[in-house]
């Protein structure tokens, strides 16, 4: 109904999804790997770079990108698909260590024993530093928000019960 509308938002489709649900996981990682993406592309002109980061495509016929074929009209970013299972494995670290209080260091430290090539050597330390940044900080204010509603639940729960 909210699509036909044509007035939604991503958290208003997932709002009442399992957020470890693969599928829905894997739609969201791929949605915000074109977000990674297309932030750092803005400040490259390296060719090899951007075809690390991005694809041309409008359209994608992958499971991953359901979300962006439903929600772009052109102007969201299709990821390279190497990136976008870099940054699902690197989602599987942040998911190991996100109680932790130096969550972002663990996750780096981590991200970087994965095996992930980046084609331009010239600029490789750089971008993939910006990506893995980008990528654990969105993450991290992700989570931080997520734990916020759920504290704010718990404690209108603890108000509400009779004493």
């Amino acid at each position: 109904m909210l699509i036909d509308q044509g007035s939604w938002e991503a958290d208003e489709i997932f709002a009442d999804h399992n957020y470890n649900n693969s599928s829905v996981l894997c739609c969201i990682i791929y949605y915000t790997t074109g977000y990674v993406s297309k932030k750092i592309a803005k400040n490259t002109s390296c060719q090899i770079c951007l075809s690390a980061l991005k694809t041309n495509d409008k359209f994608a016929d992958l499971p991953e990108a359901e979300l962006i074929n439903l929600k772009s009209k052109g102007g969201l970013t299709h990821p390279n698909l190497r990136l976008f299972q870099f940054l699902y494995k690197v989602e599987e670290c942040f998911a190991k260590h996100c109680n932790q209080k130096n969550v972002f260091d663990l996750t780096v430290e981590d991200a970087l024993r994965l095996k992930f090539s980046f084609p331009c050597f010239e600029h490789k330390n750089e971008i993939v530093t910006s990506i893995l940044t980008n990528f654990i900080v969105m993450r991290m204010r992700q989570f931080a928000v997520q734990e916020n509603r759920f504290d704010i639940k718990k404690a209108d729960k603890r108000k509400k019960l009779p004493n």
